[in-house]
């Protein structure tokens, strides 16, 4: 018994190493603020899906900015923040995720 634990300890080690690689996280952020709006502050969110980092999905930015619009009537922003993140499952899924914010004035 103790044998066959010793053996199973090596391919049990190897499998959590490479499984821990697995999942990567890219994100970047783009911002513009003067901290001195008064106003409401609005969110948004939009995501999506790619494969295999040669399929991207098409119009996340655009999507996140209507649905930021559609809680800010004025039309009119400030201290605007976007940040995009990008998160890899096995090279082979992404997750695409557009996060927005602002002061609707």
């Amino acid at each position: 018994m103790k044998k066959l634990a010793s053996i199973m300890i090596v391919p049990i080690a190897a499998v959590g190493l490479s499984l821990s690689a697995c999942v990567r996280i890219m994100s970047s952020s783009v911002a513009n603020s003067n901290k001195t709006a008064a106003g409401n502050s609005v969110t948004a969110q939009a995501s999506d899906m790619g494969f295999l980092e040669l399929v991207a999905p098409q119009g996340l930015t655009q999507t996140a900015n209507s649905n930021l619009l559609a809680q800010c009537p004025s039309g009119k922003f400030t201290d605007a923040t976007t940040e995009m993140n990008i998160r890899d499952f096995f090279a082979i899924v992404q997750l695409y995720q557009v996060d927005v914010s602002a002061i609707c004035q």
